[in-house]
């Protein structure tokens, strides 16, 4: 028979063993990484919200509420908006000079912007000063060159061509190459001898200074007899007619070129996708000078590809640059060590998202961030790199290096350590050897391990998918490899001054066991099938279109402070329990029924235990149960998940628990009715045996 107290004894040890492990299965708090702005750890807030405003006027009305704690634009204009929360002392803000450019961009395989005298023509009509005077209200820079953003120092040329404001300059060159006016004051077309179709502009309705700088132009050109169709549309609309189609004739830009001043070769040279050249620009002296900025092996020779391309451009007008803004970036005053960085205009950053604390709650706060747009493709494979959906990869997705943000030195992050060492290509030639050692604490927010396979499938399947946004990082990639599992080398044909930051800096990882199978990376939309998985300091939560993208703090992350609070809920069952999970999904008034709303179980090692698919009522509710019969005692991770392909994007949440599954104690009823049992079988034998005793 069982002894009761070995039982009780028994069960005790299992708990004790179950919240050992639990203890284990938390990441080991790990030392921060240093940096020019102090030790980098975190995350502090507990979710990061994302809000989705109609515009940029309800943005700031958040921001003074404290609806908003950052906002991913703010204009001018708007300042005195803001003063009642600046002399409140609610609302504190940032100022530089961004790093970065406005301007131009003209379709250069549009006729007749093919023609380089009419770009110039048009260049003589833009009067820069007063865009700064009165589009930005004195708060901007002229720049007539593409790398001279205060910030960029010596990068900036020292010598380019500049055209004057002079409409009437402008109709003389235009005269000189045929486009004459007529009777009605248009221009003819000298191929057609009628007057000429009108050229369209198109401008971005989420900046008053992108409309202000179009409309002025346009206003220009009506001068001297250009036809022009002026659009002012929403990004949603710009979007596929500009980076995906290059319809359109003038487009008003904003480019944030990063501390690596390579992106110039990205815009301009002729092999570049036209997601990223969209001004389809070609000239083959232009693309031999981006060619030693872009893969000159010391730092005085790609300084001289960027002087000699910059002059170059100046003279072709592509693009014509017009200024970068002095910003003044808000935040609310409740936040401290908001990390300001030029290049991204302001705090609205991963450094702030991540880093930054609550004056009033070291842990466990919710960050309030104001988006005027939507996510046009969560994903780290997208072939444009919008200023929303990078706000969102870069606090999902890592690096295997970081730059730090002042320095721009290297930090470590994914990788503990680098080599660099000379390497002959098979070919010949000179090229670079690059070895990462990984860290070996890092999992992808599965719960899966990340290992040095991940590293060389996202090289390997950025090239092979020729993805718009890495391939000029990744053309030099000859072959990488694994040795061990936690090193990476990359073998490079290339010895570029910037070929370290090309694949340890500029390409997020990705995790293999998701995305080996997406045949088409550019267009896959990871949030329809709640793959939107990195290794981040936060998780994905939830999308809901036009409201708000929320992301969770994930609290394994490998730079978790060793005082953290922050953690999934955990429920402990008793094996046979069961565990109902609901969520109602709707968009707008309508009900969505055609989800799929799922409860996986993982193990600490990241493998499914059981998954568990729920069903959805017409009201758009649905219930999935997680019932424990079959899953042994032990500490484990759930993750409810749902997912639906409404609109492009999709829409979906995920939810993480602990789930901690005790051993169900022993049915002592069996046992008694065993007893019982025999209780009376021998009873009943001491009868019969009574009964046949001598003498009865």
């Amino acid at each position: 028979m069982n002894n009761p107290r070995l039982i009780l004894r028994g069960k005790f040890l299992l708990i004790a063993a179950t919240l050992l492990l639990s203890f284990l299965l938390q990441p080991m708090a790990t030392a921060a990484v240093s940096s020019s702005i102090g030790p980098l750890e975190g995350p502090y807030f507990k979710e990061i919200r994302f809000k989705i405003y109609a515009s940029s006027e309800a943005e700031v009305a958040g921001l003074l509420s404290g609806d908003v704690d950052i906002m991913d634009f703010f204009e001018a204009e708007q300042i005195p908006d803001i003063q009642p929360g600046l002399t409140a002392g609610t609302i504190e803000t940032a100022q530089s000079a961004e790093q970065g450019m406005w301007g131009y961009s003209f379709q250069c395989e549009r006729y007749p912007l093919t023609l380089t005298k009419f770009r110039q023509a048009i260049a003589h009509l833009v009067d820069k000063e007063k865009y700064v005077r009165e589009g930005l209200q004195g708060l901007g820079y002229v720049i007539e060159t593409f790398i001279e953003s205060p910030g960029y120092g010596p990068w900036a040329a020292t010598e380019y061509v500049t055209f004057e404001f002079n409409p009437t300059l402008a109709g003389e060159i235009l005269d000189g190459i045929g486009f004459v006016k007529g009777s009605d004051g248009k221009r003819i077309d000298p191929e057609t001898g009628e007057t000429m179709r009108p050229l369209t502009i198109i401008a971005r309705t989420e900046h008053p200074h992108r409309i202000y700088a179009a409309r002025e132009l346009a206003a220009q050109m009506d001068i001297v007899g250009i036809p022009y169709d002026l659009q002012e549309v929403p990004r949603s609309v710009a979007s596929p007619l500009v980076f995906l189609e290059q319809n359109y004739d003038i487009y008003t830009s904003g480019w944030g070129g990063g501390p690596d001043v390579d992106w110039l070769w990205d815009i301009f040279h002729s092999t570049s996708p036209p997601s990223q050249n969209y001004q389809m620009f070609k000239n083959a002296t232009v693309d031999a000078a981006l060619n030693r900025l872009k893969f000159g092996s010391t730092y005085e020779e790609c300084l001289e590809g960027a002087h000699e391309a910059q002059y170059l451009l100046s003279e072709q007008v592509p693009f014509i640059p017009l200024y970068a803004k002095a910003y003044l970036s808000p935040y609310n005053a409740r936040l401290k060590n908001v990390v300001d960085l030029p290049w991204w205009s302001g705090v609205t950053n991963a450094f702030t998202m991540t880093f930054a604390t609550d004056k009033t709650q070291k842990y466990g706060s919710v960050l309030n961030v104001g988006w005027t747009s939507d996510p046009q493709q969560p994903s780290p494979m997208y072939e444009i790199n919008w200023w929303w959906d990078s706000m969102l990869n870069n606090v999902i997705y890592d690096s295997l290096i970081q730059l730090d943000p002042t320095t721009f030195e290297e930090l470590p992050w994914l990788a503990e350590s680098w080599t660099t060492e000379p390497w002959t290509p098979p070919g010949g030639g000179s090229g670079l050897k690059l070895s990462f050692n990984l860290r070996d604490d890092v999992t992808w927010h599965d719960g899966k391990p990340f290992t040095a396979e991940d590293v060389v499938f996202t090289w390997t399947y950025a090239k092979e998918q020729e993805n718009p946004v890495y391939i000029s990082y990744l053309k030099g990639l000859q072959n990488a490899e694994t040795a061990g599992t936690y090193t990476a080398v990359a073998y490079l044909n290339t010895t570029s001054f910037w070929a370290l930051h090309w694949v340890g800096a500029n390409v997020p990882m990705i995790p293999k066991h998701i995305w080996e199978n997406i045949e088409d990376s550019v267009r896959y939309q990871p949030i329809a099938d709640g793959n939107l998985i990195g290794t981040g300091p936060y998780k994905f939560k939830e999308y809901k279109p036009g409201e708000y993208v929320l992301v969770e703090a994930n609290p394994k992350w490998f730079l978790k402070p060793a005082d953290s609070t922050l953690g999934y809920t955990t429920y402990t069952l008793t094996q046979g329990d069961t565990k109902p999970f609901t969520k109602k999904v709707t968009v707008g008034d309508d009900a969505i029924t055609n989800g799929t709303y799922t409860a996986t179980v993982m193990s600490a090692a990241g493998a499914t235990v059981k998954t568990f698919t729920g069903t959805a009522a017409a009201d758009g509710t649905y219930t999935v149960t997680l019932d424990t019969a079959t899953i042994n005692p032990g500490t484990y991770t759930v993750t409810v998940e749902f997912t639906a392909p409404v609109t492009a994007v999709g829409i979906g949440s995920r939810d993480d628990y602990n789930l901690v599954v005790e051993e169900k104690p022993p049915d002592y009823t069996m046992y008694y009715a065993g007893l019982v049992v025999v209780v009376v079988l021998v009873a009943v034998g001491y009868v019969v045996m009574r009964r046949r005793a001598p003498g009865a």
